[in-house]
């Protein structure tokens, strides 16, 4: 059975790590959005049950990935994994 990732991500090499990370699991890369205008337009196919996980960066500089994730959770029953790779020097 294959799974099928999203991935909201605004980082280019972020992206490209956590194909790789996934292809070294056996999976193929995933689909990626980088903006939310890109995953707006993206939450037909999440609703539809197009995805298996949506993965997603939790620090979107537009601040939106929050509302995003409830969005999902209220919606549907695919999960919505939140991330980050910002690290606080404190």
């Amino acid at each position: 059975m294959s799974r099928r990732f999203l991935l909201l991500e605004d980082n280019a090499l972020n992206r490209e790590l956590f194909g790789v990370y996934l292809e070294t699991l056996g999976y193929a890369q995933p689909d990626v959005v980088t903006t939310i205008a890109e995953f707006e337009a993206c939450i037909p196919k999440i609703l539809a049950g197009a995805y298996d996980l949506v993965v997603m960066d939790i620090m979107l500089p537009d601040g939106e990935s929050i509302p995003c994730a409830e969005r999902i959770s209220r919606a549907c029953s695919v999960p919505c994994m939140a991330y980050t790779a910002r690290s606080n020097p404190q």
